[in-house]
């Protein structure tokens, strides 16, 4: 089996990746992380050297948590295809593995409880 075809099925395997989420807002970004993603892959197989490419040129003018979106989304994506046999398991699996964008960094200031936050909506 070759590892992804580009076919008019494709457009059925972004929906369905789509239709996963139930917030607009998830759905639009996702969208845009896809179409994105879709663009940038062209004719190239979708595989685990593409995607570490792709992340490559999202480090040049992404955030890390725009980063990791992208990310997940084409491993959703890479899990619906293989779902659907259009992806092998193992190229999936291989997708599946890539890790994220590192986020450094501290959390800095004054962060409220859970009783707190709740106390200040009541106030």
């Amino acid at each position: 089996m070759p590892p992804f075809r580009n076919e008019p099925n494709f457009k059925g395997l972004r929906q369905a990746v789509l239709d996963q989420l139930a917030s607009t807002h998830s759905r639009r970004a996702y969208a845009h992380a896809l179409d994105s993603f879709l663009t940038w892959l062209g004719t190239q197989p979708l595989n685990r050297a593409a995607l570490l490419r792709y992340k490559a040129t999202l480090a040049d003018r992404l955030s890390t948590s725009s980063i990791n979106l992208h990310l997940a989304v084409i491993r959703k994506l890479a899990a619906e295809a293989a779902e659907r046999k259009v992806l092998a398991p193992e190229v999936a699996a291989g997708i599946r593995n890539i890790r994220g964008a590192r986020q450094q960094g501290t959390r800095t200031g004054n962060w409220l409880t859970a009783d707190q936050a709740r106390e200040l909506i009541r106030s």
